[in-house]
């Protein structure tokens, strides 16, 4: 039986691209999918660019995020899961390309095996595809919530396939995060299941630009990552037993936290910066540090 894929995407003023990573989708070998794009408040012609593919193709349905929730990515994501039907759940970026196979290939593995998700490798690119400049590929870990919390996992939001039910009644998508949501979204994630297979292949390619969030810095931005940074740290120090592995842990999100609100002054974003240094003294552990020297 070819279960229905739903292909979760998020746009705003994305006309530049969508023309390009709609072609991909339609491309997919595997042909039992819909595709919900949701719209965030376009300005551009992605609107007229999207219904143009809707009416070519009915698997493709445009949505626009209702009024009376918050602006933003993410919140378009959830309302995306709301309104979708299929079995399994695809999210993915309105600027980024599908592998032919790349449907096919992740339902394959969650078919035969009993995992709640799968995962995948991408490659980076800019300008052409063939400009390729990195690659989304730490995907494994002896202990993926923590190795994730510190960068040695790096999910990307296209990289994961999953079974709705695994999905339904979990929180999804924090819609007060802008920038670093797929961290955070991953950490819990993995929190709650490290049941997940990964397909050994080169399976999306994520585009690099300018106009990405992820490359701009802002107070709102910056406020994100530090906000995402401290709900990881939150959520993983509680899985870790050894005393000398929790203080590493806290001197790597200290320093993390401390850089980002380096950035906020440099900045001049003095709000954002005092915020970023109450958040690393949140994570000091004094007594630990106390107790360390009287042993010496």
């Amino acid at each position: 039986m070819n279960e229905l894929i739903s292909i979760i995407i998020p746009t705003y003023n994305s006309s530049k691209w969508i023309d390009e990573t709609l072609n991909s989708i339609l491309n997919q070998t595997y042909f039992n999918w819909e595709c919900i794009l949701v719209d965030d408040g376009s300005v551009d012609n992605s609107e007229k660019i999207i219904i143009k593919y809707s009416k070519r193709d009915k698997r493709i349905n445009f949505l626009k995020r209702p009024n009376n929730r918050i602006k933003g990515a993410n919140t378009c994501r959830n309302f995306g899961f709301e309104k979708a039907s299929g079995n399994f759940i695809q999210w993915f970026d309105s600027d980024d390309l599908m592998h032919p196979r790349f449907l096919e290939l992740k339902v394959q593995e969650l078919k035969k095996s009993y995992s709640d998700f799968v995962v995948c490798k991408g490659a980076i690119f800019k300008g052409k595809i063939e400009n390729k400049i990195g690659n989304w590929d730490k995907l494994s870990g002896k202990t993926p919530v923590r190795d994730q919390a510190l960068g040695q996992i790096n999910l990307q939001t296209n990289a994961p396939m999953f079974r709705r039910v695994f999905l339904e009644g979990k929180k999804l998508w924090s819609e007060t995060l802008q920038r670093k949501q797929d961290y955070e979204f991953f950490n819990r994630i993995l929190a709650q299941s490290t049941n997940f297979k990964i397909v050994d292949e080169y399976l999306f390619f994520y585009r690099k630009h300018s106009q990405s969030i992820n490359g701009i810095d802002s107070p709102i931005t910056i406020r994100s990552m530090i906000l995402a940074d401290l709900l990881v740290y939150k959520n993983t120090i509680q899985t870790i037993s050894e005393e000398d592995d929790r203080f590493k842990f806290r001197q790597h999100f200290f320093r993390k936290i401390i850089s980002r609100s380096k950035i906020a002054l440099k900045s001049k974003y003095v709000f954002t910066y005092f915020k970023g240094l109450r958040g690393a003294l949140s994570i000091i552990d004094f007594n630990y540090i106390f107790n360390y020297f009287q042993r010496k």
